[in-house]
């Protein structure tokens, strides 16, 4: 993502209509907005052309909607035009695959059936036997020794998120010590976990698909648990004191990573797993209030509430000017309320909830869905 003063000196050193494509925004679309605000009052306002989860975007759209003009263009289905000039392509560089010895017809059909997936699935399904799901899988399941195999998930988790990780990170996520490490990437991850970067200092699965299909499914949930609790704490060695933050990327990948409903969710919905990931990690994050605002909304949304409301507290104590604690324990109050013993309290409770939330309405309503 351009830094925003930068973008902007740019923009007026070239003095003329500008288009800014950014792919997979998905990971900055709170710094995007920003970059447009910002970008408003330039002699030539850019247009800004983002490729982005639609889910990932619909948390933005009025966000977006009040300070720029959005129309949206989704990514349509295979059309049979596109279809037939994918077999060519296929056929001129002798990549058909299983559809070689089957009539254009058939060829044309095993791709359109699989239309309503991206190009690419649809691409593996319709050249190989086995069907993409289980292609991930298998490359999972056939690397060389568990520690590959951990590696790959640990590199799956940040790739997921929208990150790589550093060559040293990835290394430190086992435990048979870092020249094992980088020979398991050299070797036996060739080709499944793939640099990036100018001097390819930076790793990750070898597509986001891949990833996401990993971590969320096919992996199975107690290696996938074993990532986190390797992965985190390498985080924590890399983040900078609080001041530093905003910006870092060990840090932003960390705060996806202990997001309370992603862990939730992957773990099948079992609030006794995605507790087990926050208390094996709880000493690498002791003193961090974000770590103890996640644990607290696990149990919060999730699971016990006095244990939630410990939690919070803690986050409170560490951080007592932010705005995200606020607005959980106002929502702790509500649900106390609704829980208390008699009338009188959870009048009392839900008051307090109301009035918190309402001030943190007043603070950042205007800025903040």
């Amino acid at each position: 993502m351009p830094e925003r003063g930068q973008f902007e000196r740019a923009a007026r050193a070239l003095s003329k209509p500008l288009l800014l494509v950014i792919d997979g925004a998905d990971v900055g679309l709170l710094q995007l907005l920003d970059l447009i605000r910002d970008s408003a009052h330039l002699p030539f306002p850019p247009v800004f052309a983002i490729s982005v989860r639609g889910n990932s975007f619909s948390r933005f759209v009025e966000s977006y909607a009040e300070c720029c003009d959005v129309r949206e263009v989704r990514m349509p289905n295979l059309s049979e035009h596109d279809t037939d000039s994918l077999l060519q392509t296929l056929e001129f560089h002798n990549a058909l695959g299983k559809l070689k010895g089957m009539t254009p017809e058939n060829r044309r059909r095993e791709i359109i059936d699989r239309a309503w997936k991206q190009l690419l699935v649809a691409l593996r399904e319709a050249t190989q036997s086995d069907t993409f799901d289980n292609i991930i899988l298998g490359e999972y399941q056939e690397l060389d020794c568990a520690a590959a195999q951990h590696m790959y998930l640990c590199a799956a988790l940040a790739t997921d998120a929208g990150y790589r990780l550093a060559r040293g990170e990835l290394a430190a996520c086992v435990d048979s010590g870092e020249v094992t490490a980088l020979s398991l990437l050299e070797n036996s991850l060739r080709d499944v976990v793939i640099p990036f970067g100018h001097r390819a200092e930076f790793f990750g699965a070898r597509h986001p698909l891949v990833a996401e299909y990993l971590v969320s499914q096919s992996a199975p949930r107690d290696r996938l648990r074993e990532a986190y609790t390797s992965l985190l704490p390498v985080l924590a060695k890399s983040m900078p004191g609080p001041k530093g933050r905003k910006r870092d990327r060990a840090f932003r990948l960390y705060r996806q990573l202990i997001n309370h409903a992603v862990i939730y969710g992957r773990f099948h919905k079992s609030v006794d797993d995605a507790r087990a990931i926050f208390q094996a990690v709880e000493g690498s994050f002791s003193e961090d209030h974000h770590f103890w605002l996640q644990y607290g909304l696990l149990e919060l949304e999730y699971g016990e509430l006095n244990l939630a409301s410990l939690y919070l507290n803690q986050a409170e104590s560490l951080a007592p000017n932010d705005d995200f604690v606020a607005v959980s324990l106002g929502y702790l109050d509500l649900r106390k309320a609704r829980e208390a013993g008699s009338l009188e309290q959870a009048i009392a409770l839900r008051q307090r909830g109301e009035e918190t939330l309402k001030t943190q309405i007043q603070l950042r309503g205007d800025r903040d869905a």
